[in-house]
């Protein structure tokens, strides 16, 4: 986190798969997820983008590794990216949604604070993970948000779930 805050994390960035990445999260959350309906919905000609794969990895892992821990089990937690059409800059979005209990509303501004923990009798952790994924994206001049998913908590933590979706401004390469 004191590298983080510093500003010392620079992305090496190199050309990534994200499809390639998402089912590495994936497999390295087999154990979690298994108790999971998992979604992968990858758009099918995601060209490679220009990322640190190792922060990107950690960023998406933590979004995933939240989801098993805070959704009932049989929930469904769907995986994805897209390269937005039409845009002009180069951006890549990948987004982590689950369909739990979502969030109440009142709480979303404070997730991705330090330390920062919903009021959730069974929770666990230090509060450190939302806000790693926000350091590591933003290491990127990226943005992460977290909405409800419409039927979402509103406040009432319904049946909706959960969205974060991550945008980061890349170069792209298509392969033929």
């Amino acid at each position: 986190m004191s590298r983080l805050e510093s500003g010392t994390i620079q992305p090496k960035k190199d050309w990534c798969n994200v499809h390639e990445l998402v089912c590495a999260i994936i497999k390295n959350l087999d154990e979690q997820l298994v108790r999971h309906q998992v979604e992968i919905c990858v758009m099918e000609d995601l060209p490679l983008v220009r990322m640190d794969y190792g922060l990107m990895e950690q960023a998406i892992f933590n979004l995933v590794y939240n989801a098993t821990q805070y959704t009932p089990e049989g929930s469904l937690i769907r995986i994805g990216a897209d390269c937005p059409t039409g845009d002009q800059g180069g951006r890549v979005v990948i987004f982590v949604e689950d369909n739990g209990p979502g969030f109440p509303e009142e709480e979303i501004g404070k997730v991705f604070e330090k330390f920062y923990r919903l009021n959730n009798p069974g929770g666990h952790g230090v509060g450190l993970g939302l806000s790693i994924v926000k350091g590591f994206v933003e290491a990127h001049n990226g943005t992460v948000t977290l909405t409800n998913r419409a039927g979402g908590a509103g406040g009432t933590r319904g049946a909706g779930g959960a969205r974060f979706e991550i945008s980061v401004a890349t170069e792209k390469f298509h392969l033929n």
